[in-house]
């Protein structure tokens, strides 16, 4: 079955987050053959691209040449590729995610490169709890925001997390990004870029990375501007350090996307000067 949007729909959120576990489940088993975990358990000096990327920004605001012995939190670690990364270079690292299978894929993962990594099994609506202890660094990336329904606690747990001087940062893809689709050979605006109280459904059997059918195709995400995302931090009181809009992408968001020596994609060239693919945002406590 080919991805199938169904628009606009009124759902409960604790259904949406149910319905969106039992997905990434299924993603999960995929990704655990496709996210080329042997190379980092083959090689211990094999650090995802996305930490590669991020890591010098992060070091800037954290006023450090390295990130040993730094208290991070990574909120929807997923199968724990970026985790390990991040252990490996020194961290005490937490992290966390909603689905059980991939925190089970993470875990027997981190052994198998025998690095430490406390993993926590929880919504991130209720991090601050499940983690139960300040950190230095709280870190997500990439494509973890437009699957959260209420910004505003999703920003209170990040501040709960902080200790004081803390560091939150974020590279996910761009909301402007995500309105785009590939119709008769070009781009075309279809999907939403504000929040307006709904979510949007879809069903597809197949996901971004990986061969595999997902059994519970049915999932649900939700559009936040970057306004929307900005006032959110700053409304708990997390003050703005940096931010920038980026080019490329982890992944092909749209067929037409290549790819380039450091794992990114991007739109060709004269697309990718009107596309924004991808953002970045530093807050301090």
């Amino acid at each position: 079955m080919a991805e199938i949007f169904h628009g606009d729909v009124r759902v409960p959120w604790y259904q949406a987050r149910d319905e969106n576990m039992a997905n990434w489940n299924d993603r999960a088993k995929i990704h655990r053959s496709s996210y080329g975990l042997e190379k980092y358990v083959k090689d211990s000096d094999v650090i995802s691209a996305e930490v590669r990327k991020d890591l010098p920004l992060l070091l800037r605001y954290l006023g450090r040449e390295s990130i040993q012995d730094v208290r991070l939190a990574h909120l929807q670690c997923h199968i724990g590729t970026d985790t390990v990364s991040l252990a490996r270079l020194g961290a005490d690292v937490t992290g966390l995610d909603f689905s059980a299978v991939s925190l089970q894929i993470a875990a027997s993962f981190a052994r198998d490169c025998g690095v430490n990594v406390h993993w926590v099994e929880a919504d991130v609506m209720d991090a601050a709890t499940a983690i139960g202890y300040p950190v230095d660094v709280v870190y997500t990336t990439i494509g973890t925001i437009c699957w959260l329904q209420d910004l505003t606690r999703w920003a209170q747990q990040i501040s709960e997390l902080l200790s004081r001087g803390g560091i939150f940062f974020i590279r996910d893809a761009h909301p402007m990004a995500y309105t785009t689709e590939w119709v008769d050979d070009r781009v075309q605006i279809r999907y939403r870029y504000f929040e307006n109280g709904h979510s949007q459904m879809w069903n597809d059997t197949a996901s971004y990375s990986g061969d595999g059918v997902i059994e519970h195709s049915r999932n649900y995400d939700f559009p936040h501007s970057l306004s929307e995302i900005i006032t959110a931090l700053l409304g708990v009181g997390l003050r703005l350090e940096y931010f920038s809009e980026g080019k490329e992408l982890p992944w092909p968001l749209l067929p037409i996307m290549e790819t380039d020596d450091n794992e990114q994609w991007h739109f060709p060239p004269a697309l990718a000067e009107c596309i924004p693919c991808s953002f970045t945002l530093v807050c301090s406590r």
